[in-house]
């Protein structure tokens, strides 16, 4: 076991940045309020009470639609511009596609199959290279592990996404127009029969969107299974050595790197090290099927 002292550098201390989301989903909210100002004024010029009831209406619903883009953006079917390139080590975690529980429901946030791969050092180098930060697995000392996302392709997540989206805006039409319906019938008569009216026709508009999205997602899920793509049904499986090969790009500006999509799998067999709880470079380095030269990636820049 050879370890090199202080491990990696440049670890980012957690998967996800949470400050960047809520920064763009604070943004989204002004967007939404602004839409839903301009609407609610313009219909107010004729109707005070109805242009209330449209304004609040249109912002949320926009609001609504704009976090459930953002929060499915991650796993959906943007392009990255990378570089062909490739990398090995041995897999620590294997997430298939539509096997989170929530995906059973919301299909169309479900995320492409993807491997995590925790690397030897000799590609170390290669995901720091332009100041990317590195996910790394969090062991104290130099026992430390960067590893890299491989996303693998797969077409119904794609389906699934696109008609989620659709749904998602035909049941936000037709949930502002029962709202809208709601809350006339509820009236205003008083202040607080006007608030009931509001809330009730919002929750209505939200139901109602929130219900396209997953018939949406689940029927677009079902007419995209199969077609382009790597086969996905014998997946290498967590302690297999493997070798990868596809788009190496970074996730955002200044992100982390990984593989979107994964174009090519070469499983090795399974690590002969007994130090697999966590698996660390240390033991992993010393696999002779990594070794620089033999795994049929390090000759590549």
């Amino acid at each position: 076991m050879v370890c090199i002292p202080g491990g990696p550098g440049g670890c980012l201390r957690s998967t996800a940045d949470g400050s960047l989301f809520w920064g763009i989903a604070g943004r989204g909210l002004y967007a939404a309020v602004l839409v839903g100002f301009v609407a609610g004024f313009l219909v107010s010029l004729a109707n005070p009470i109805g242009g209330a009831i449209i304004g609040i209406f249109t912002a949320a619903l926009i609001f609504c639609i704009f976090i459930a883009s953002l929060l499915a953006e991650e796993g959906q079917c943007y392009e990255l511009e990378g570089t062909e390139s490739c990398a090995a080590g041995v897999i620590i975690r294997v997430e298939r596609s539509f096997s989170d529980e929530v995906d059973q429901w919301f299909s169309f946030l479900s995320q492409h199959n993807c491997i995590d791969l925790l690397v030897t050092s000799y590609y170390w180098e290669r995901l720091e290279d332009g100041a990317s930060g590195v996910l790394c697995t969090g062991e104290a000392g130099d026992r430390n592990s960067e590893y890299i996302r491989c996303y693998i392709y797969d077409p119904a997540v794609c389906s699934a996404y696109h008609g989620g989206v659709a749904g998602l805006a035909i049941g936000g039409i037709l949930g502002i127009a029962a709202g809208i319906a709601i809350a006339v019938a509820i009236g205003c008569a008083t202040v607080i029969l006007c608030l009931i009216a509001i809330i009730v026709g919002i929750l209505a508009a939200i139901v109602l969107a929130v219900v396209g999205a997953i018939i949406g997602g689940h029927a677009g899920r079902s007419s995209g299974e199969g077609g382009a793509g790597l086969d996905t049904v014998a997946l290498p499986v967590v302690g297999q050595i493997l070798m990868v090969r596809g788009n190496l790009a970074q996730s955002t500006p200044g992100g982390v790197k990984i593989f979107w999509f994964v174009n090519e799998l070469f499983p090795y067999g399974d690590a002969i090290t007994t130090v697999d709880d966590p698996y660390s470079y240390c033991e992993i380095d010393e696999e002779p099927t990594l070794a620089v030269g033999a795994d049929g990636c390090s000759e590549m820049d």
